[in-house]
């Protein structure tokens, strides 16, 4: 199977971020951090699915709960379509896009994280399932006492250099962090294109 066939098949990420938000709001969530931003401009309305909606158009789903909501990527090319696309819906008052690298960010956050989307160090990336163990280690101390993980691209893997189809949750971008987060005693309550965890 090729790279583009199971890009097809792959769920869309769409109802993963809703379910996220909908967690997040019935525990009155008030902060939420993206590690790795949108990277593609809107090109059509929200609610419809064409084949940009890999990308989720996250940024915008987070920003549009009102709350505080940080999208933080090192690349300003992203960093510019996130600004731009919160300008245009109206949501850059209480959103914001910062330029960095995420576990910096993590790092130097002053705040308390009750959701936090992480989805960047892409999967061909050498140390891709390091870096995103370590941007959880990075925000450990600013999670609130109840909050939520979201972890993209769990559901494949380059394995001898193809991309394949992993079982979720022990592979991808959580193939290292998710299970320390089972052991830390985090519960999964849904795997698949993202995996998302509740403390």
């Amino acid at each position: 199977m090729t790279d583009a066939e199971i890009q097809r098949l792959r769920e869309k990420p769409a109802s993963y971020l809703a379910e996220a938000i909908d967690l997040f709001c019935e525990m009155n969530g008030q902060v939420i951090v993206e590690v790795g931003s949108m990277r593609q401009r809107l090109s059509h309305p929200l609610g419809q699915v064409h084949p940009c909606c890999n990308d989720g158009h996250s940024s915008i789903l987070l920003a549009q709960t009102g709350r505080e909501f940080h999208s933080v990527d090192i690349d300003p090319n992203c960093t510019a379509i996130v600004e731009e696309t919160l300008r245009s819906f109206g949501l850059h008052e209480s959103a914001s896009a910062h330029t960095q690298d995420g576990i910096s960010f993590l790092s130097q956050f002053d705040g308390v994280i009750d959701l936090l989307f992480l989805d960047a160090w892409d999967i061909d990336t050498p140390g891709y399932a390091e870096k995103h163990l370590e941007a959880y280690r990075a925000a450990e101390d600013k999670l609130a006492t109840r909050h939520l993980l979201l972890i993209d691209d769990t559901d494949v893997d380059y394995i001898d250099g193809r991309l394949q189809f992993v079982d979720v949750a022990v592979a991808g971008k959580g193939r290292l962090l998710v299970p320390e987060l089972l052991d830390r005693g985090y519960e999964l309550v849904r795997t698949g294109r993202q995996t998302l965890l509740a403390k």
